[in-house]
């Protein structure tokens, strides 16, 4: 049996695991029970907003976008493909993600979606997002 270990908890593990043991409402979090969150960046110019959107393991065909005004919502379905030489292996820690990841993001302006772009490389998906001609500032000419 594999086990790892955190040599800063090792002296606290024990007695706070005793402690919430009986408490239904605290479970630890463990690398399996992890939520499907997608990390992100996002950044602003006054025509554009970008996002880069951390999403390793996934393949872009798995991958979904969509926009809805000022609303983007990214999500992914991260697949654990076992090879069927490796079946009769057994596993000692399986710390990699495997489910469905979402994000949505709401942003200050609509997004103009006829002109927004997608590319995902190295696990990021980077998306730039057009404000809409409409939502952007006015200036006015002073004649």
């Amino acid at each position: 049996m594999l086990v790892t270990r955190d040599p800063f908890l090792l002296d606290i593990e024990r007695p706070l695991r005793e402690f919430f043991d009986g408490l239904e409402f605290f479970r630890p979090v463990r690398a399996r029970e992890r939520t499907g969150i997608v990390p992100l960046d996002v950044w602003e110019t006054e025509t554009k907003y970008s996002i880069a959107a951390e999403i390793p393991g996934a393949r872009k065909e798995d991958i979904s976008v969509s926009i809805d005004g000022n609303r983007v919502t990214i999500s992914a379905e991260l697949k654990r493909e076992v090879d069927v030489q490796q079946r009769n292996v057994r596993p000692l820690l399986q710390e990699r993600y495997s489910g469905t990841l979402s994000r949505t993001v709401e942003l200050d302006l609509p997004i103009d979606e006829a002109g927004a772009k997608a590319r995902y490389e190295d696990g990021v998906l980077m998306l730039d997002l057009p404000k809409s001609r409409d939502a952007l500032p006015k200036r006015l000419t002073i004649h």
